[in-house]
């Protein structure tokens, strides 16, 4: 009986040495034997497929306390084409793949900064970004003077008063596209943009009569020497005016980090052309014609342009942002007036045409909040969106009856795009 038990005792120690020898032998060839080369930071390194899975979550722990220790231990043991980062754990005989967001301001193989116009987001691997979007911006005209007629009104005789009324072109808050299509070298550091905008709209009709009491008239702005005006109280006086402006710009992005602050600086050409019209009849109670002025003024220029962004982070992927522009421009402005009077009785025209060399100064501005989407395994492109409060000024592009004055917009902007 005693020598029953001690066989089956030296069988179970054989057992228990045996089995030992081997969990040893298997975890010391998992961890020295299972090797690779690591292409991103060019190291061989342990395989993270063949990790027991106590490791694996000490590792992920990690690198959710320290970035950078994510970034040397966890970032770097898959390579990727993409910016997601993976941490492999193995356990129960199979390899698992744990993907997580990263921390805020730790992502690894983006780059989060300013291109100028648009946050660039894109993976190292592929070496630059490329965005492009389309922005809807719903402006007004802002004119310090746009005449379009003004009525005397001499009634009170006794004493003698004159009450003077100015009616003003009045334009609408109007839709107006801008699109942008932009290059960036991975890190945001320095790039290439164009950039295309466009308002062209009319003003709501503005129509007046001279005053009944026939003391008084009404009268439209300066033409040469034009005067389809009338003291006819039945006369009827209708105008209108239009707008069409737009702006090329092609330039280079270089763009920097200050502390919590991300600055871009652009540079390079910007094209534009703004035309205005004043086109005004006056026609008696039978709705005959009688007069008609059609004039149009117009201004193009090319010169240099510069821009600056500020953007300050106010989370993982949102911020606020302030733009600033300004361009100087040399061209041509050109005139055409064609007036006809009295043209139910004897028509008499004028024709005037006038053109000359002028400089075109531009200063724009905008404040607002833009967000980036989240950067996505095995997506290849990452959505941006903003609003902004814009503002323009074009001095020296005039207002519908005069080739000097100033011209503005005003309103809001709406922005979206991808980078890719």
């Amino acid at each position: 009986m005693d020598c029953r038990r001690t066989s089956k005792l030296t069988l179970l120690l054989a057992t228990l040495s045996l089995t030992a020898f081997a969990t040893t032998s298997y975890a010391q060839r998992s961890s020295t034997q299972r090797t690779a080369y690591n292409p991103v930071n060019g190291r061989v390194e342990q395989d993270a497929r063949y990790r027991s899975q106590a490791e694996s979550e000490a590792r992920y722990q990690a690198g959710l306390q320290d970035p950078s220790y994510r970034a040397e231990n966890v970032g770097s043991q898959v390579p990727m084409a993409n910016p997601a980062i993976e941490q492999t754990s193995y356990y129960e005989g199979e390899a698992a793949y744990m993907p997580f967001e990263p921390a805020c301001g730790t992502e690894i193989g983006c780059c989060d900064t300013v291109c100028g116009d648009s946050i660039c987001g894109s993976m190292t691997t592929r070496g630059a970004v490329l965005y492009a979007g389309f922005e809807a911006t719903f402006v007004k005209p802002h004119l310090g003077s746009n005449t379009a007629f003004t009525i005397s009104d001499d009634t009170n005789t006794t004493p003698a008063d004159t009450t003077i009324s100015q009616t003003d072109f009045d334009y609408d808050f109007e839709f107006t596209p801008r699109v942008f299509l932009g290059w960036s070298r991975c890190g945001g550091d320095v790039g290439l943009r164009a950039t295309w905008w466009q308002f062209d709209h009319e003003s709501n009709i503005a129509t007046g009569n001279p005053p009944s009491s026939g003391l008084g008239s009404l009268t439209h702005p300066t033409f040469a020497d034009v005067d389809i005006s009338s003291v006819t109280a039945t006369d009827t006086f209708s105008a209108y005016t239009d707008l069409n402006a737009y702006t090329i710009d092609l330039e280079g992005v270089k763009n920097t980090e200050f502390c919590k602050w991300q600055f871009g600086v652009s540079g390079g050409l910007r094209y534009a052309y703004a035309e205005q019209g004043y086109y005004a009849t006056m026609s008696d109670d039978t709705a005959t014609l009688l007069d008609q002025i059609t004039y149009t003024h117009s201004i193009s220029g090319i010169g240099p342009t510069v821009a600056i962004e500020a953007y300050r982070p106010l989370g993982c992927r949102s911020g606020t942002f302030c733009k600033a522009r300004g361009s100087l421009l040399f061209g041509d402005n050109d005139s055409s007036l064609l007036a006809q009077e009295d043209i139910s009785t004897t028509t008499a025209t004028t024709t005037s045409t006038t053109s000359s060399d002028d400089i075109l100064s531009i200063y724009e501005m905008q404040i607002g909040y833009r967000w980036q989407g989240p950067i996505v395994r095995y997506r290849p492109w990452q959505p941006f969106y903003s609003v902004a409060m814009e503002g323009q000024m074009w001095d020296g592009a005039g207002n519908a009856s005069s080739q000097d004055g100033t011209l503005g917009f005003f309103g809001l902007s709406t922005r979206v795009g991808v980078n890719w």
